[in-house]
């Protein structure tokens, strides 16, 4: 596969063929050729200044970020809207990790501290910022990194597919068979949401893309779709039943949580869009039984669960395992 530096050393070695020709032509016919000669040194030029950079960043990422809007307007774009870009990418990616693997808290949290994303270059024109996920240190306490690491960068890398299926005002069911995982669809679209811009930063339009993935535009208009989306996700088969387990976090904003160390399940990413102050402090850090649709993987696994009842439970019996009714 030729990669993007490979393609701007092509086209220089063109411009510099080009050079050298005007020269030996202006050498042998005497006719001034400076001008021509000028033109191609300042295409050349301008190519290694401004393409090469952005070349570079696409060829090192694993997701690249173009920012638009009054704060970028100029090639020295505000702080405000630099920092709004890089401290987003962080947050939104750790969420990401720690919502699309079956972990318990204490190996999710693990995770988030030790993924390590790197910024790999800034390009001007706008803002083009680029990251990528280093190798992770062993989250189980192997001497390898484990295959999450993989998991990880596909699930990044498919973020910028996401707009394509934002419509006017809804989202398109083909999501579903693109990321067939309900948490890592749910988590993923989250994560769209939260980047989409607000305005506020001075950007109104942001480009993502990724090798794996092309490009995708997200704007103020999308932010509105996903909310509704998010409120109400998309489902392909729902069944009933109730599962016990531990809170430890509760977004109030999204409405989600995730309810680990169940038996035979693991970690249950659940949905409640109102979800209040008041019960997410009576819930945190105590041992619930969560009843609702929940929605599960290809393998059977419950992953995605739409909370309608939630109690507490004192300790974990046989009669709150798992109450699993098919559809």
């Amino acid at each position: 596969m030729v990669t993007w530096v490979e393609q701007v050393h092509k086209r220089a070695s063109a411009f510099q063929n080009q050079i050298a020709a005007a020269r030996m032509s202006e050498a042998s016919s005497g006719v001034n050729l400076s001008g021509m000669i000028e033109l191609f040194q300042y295409k050349l030029e301008e190519l290694y200044l401004e393409e090469m950079p952005l070349a570079q960043i696409r060829d090192n990422s694993d997701l690249v970020f173009h920012a638009e809007g009054p704060s970028t307007a100029t090639n020295t774009p505000g702080l405000h809207a630099f920092n709004w870009l890089c401290t987003s990418a962080e947050k939104q990616i750790k969420l990401l990790a720690k919502a699309i693997f079956n972990l318990s808290d204490m190996d999710a949290k693990r995770l988030s501290r030790n993924l390590d994303l790197r910024f790999s270059g800034f390009a001007p024109g706008s803002i083009y910022a680029g990251f990528f996920v280093s190798p992770l240190p062993s989250v189980m306490g192997s001497d390898e990194p484990e295959a999450i690491y993989n998991a990880l960068k596909f699930a990044i890398r498919q973020l910028p597919t996401i707009p394509d299926f934002i419509e006017d005002e809804a989202l398109n069911y083909g999501i579903a068979e693109l990321i067939p995982d309900p948490a890592m669809r749910d988590a993923s679209l989250e994560a769209i949401f939260r980047l989409s811009p607000t305005g506020k930063a001075g950007i109104h339009t942001l480009d993502i893309s990724s090798p794996d993935a092309g490009q995708g535009e997200l704007t103020t208009r999308e932010r509105v779709v996903l909310r509704e989306a998010l409120r109400k996700p998309i489902t392909l088969k729902k069944r009933q039943g109730s599962f016990v387990g531990e809170v430890r976090e509760v977004d109030l904003d999204s409405g989600r949580f995730h309810l680990r160390n169940i038996n035979g399940v693991g970690t249950l990413r659940c949905v409640m869009p109102d979800v209040s102050s008041e019960l997410g402090q009576k819930i945190l850090g105590n041992l619930i039984s969560v009843s609702g649709d929940y929605e599960c993987d290809e393998s059977g696994r419950p992953r995605l669960m739409f909370a309608s009842e939630i109690t507490h439970v004192k300790e974990i019996t046989d009669q709150h395992s798992i109450i699993i009714e098919s559809d």
